[in-house]
């Protein structure tokens, strides 16, 4: 499936939405996508943002000429990702950005492009900043916000864009879409938090860091259906040696995550949203005396990744810390 079968698909608003602005030459210069957790905002947006640049000039992204290629591949000159999920954006970035964009474009199209993922993270200092670039559009130059969380999107930035919002897939219709594209449900399963679009999941998929993550997460779990000790055992002396990187570490936590949020959903008599993990969960489920306590610890690791602390002290602090059942002394 194409991403603009997927759109015209699953997203009809924002297809049509798109289609219409496109036909009509009635483009907003500002656009805000919004969804709910894990909906696939930022993809939506680099695809719309290609969409704008392709060599084809039809409404949807070929995905196959050479800007759309350069895009993906992140060579498209004037185009720029400010990733507020990832780090804080500081007042220069806005202001980098906006030096960028006040020259000549260097492309073809034209067109210069931002996107600002999650947006809703922004400080206030940066947030104004962004309101002074908004206020004054210049012609040919497109913005693209994403928000998971729009109550937490000021005012004055919603006043300013044409909103899209995504509509959000059942799991079982998921569960449909990534057999049909032949994916297992067991890295859906992992991934599903990241993403909730099959062509996303499977670029994911396919990457070395979750293919080396996965698999120490799956041993990880297969241990702990024995015995808490053995998954202990298991991360010790095998897991936590193979993840290397904070990317890793954060991909690691995030799938631990979903596993015992899953298993706080089944201690409140919740039906089950994970098909491969089902069994498992519960016989694990079943030796953890406190699992809100784990989950609240896996929390709180995932921000210390972000700290200058030693990676493998602090995985082995949380392996330690279920092993323990989550009441540690």
């Amino acid at each position: 499936m194409s991403f603009a079968s997927y759109l015209k698909e699953k997203q009809p608003l924002v297809y049509q939405t798109f289609l219409n602005a496109r036909n009509n030459n009635t483009l907003a210069q500002s656009y805000l996508i919004k969804g709910e957790y894990g909906a696939p905002v930022l993809e939506i947006a680099k695809y719309l943002a290609k969409s704008l640049i392709c060599e084809k000039e039809d409404v949807f992204a070929c995905e196959e000429c050479s800007t759309c290629r350069r895009f993906d591949e992140g060579n498209y000159t004037d185009f720029v990702l400010l990733d507020a999920q990832k780090e804080s954006l500081k007042v220069q970035d806005i202001e980098n950005l906006e030096m960028k964009f006040s020259t000549t474009s260097m492309e073809r199209s034209g067109k210069m492009i931002y996107i600002i993922h999650h947006v809703e993270n922004m400080n206030r200092e940066s947030i104004n900043a962004l309101l002074k670039f908004l206020e004054e559009p210049q012609e040919d130059i497109y913005a693209f916000l994403t928000t998971e969380n729009e109550t937490k999107v000021l005012p004055t930035i919603l006043s300013r864009c044409q909103h899209l919002k995504i509509i959000s897939s059942s799991k079982e219709d998921q569960y449909h879409q990534i057999e049909d594209m032949g994916l297992k449900n067991e890295d859906y399963d992992l991934l599903s938090n990241y993403a909730s679009n099959p062509i996303t999941l499977k670029e994911m998929m396919e990457s070395a860091s979750y293919k080396n993550v996965s698999e120490i997460l799956i041993e990880y779990i297969k241990a702990l259906t024995i015995s808490l000790d053995e998954g202990y055992y298991y991360m010790q002396k095998n897991g936590i040696t193979k993840i290397k990187s904070k990317e890793e570490a954060r991909l690691f936590i995030d799938m631990l995550a979903s596993i015992f949020k899953e298993m706080l959903r089944l201690s409140y008599d919740f039906k089950s949203e994970m098909k491969a993990f089902s069994e498992q969960i519960k016989t694990i489920s079943s030796k953890i005396k406190n699992v809100e306590s784990c989950y609240k610890e896996i929390m709180f690791t995932r921000g210390r990744i972000e700290l200058n602390v030693t990676i493998s002290l602090i995985l082995e602090h949380l392996a330690y810390f279920i092993a323990k059942g989550g009441e540690e002394k």
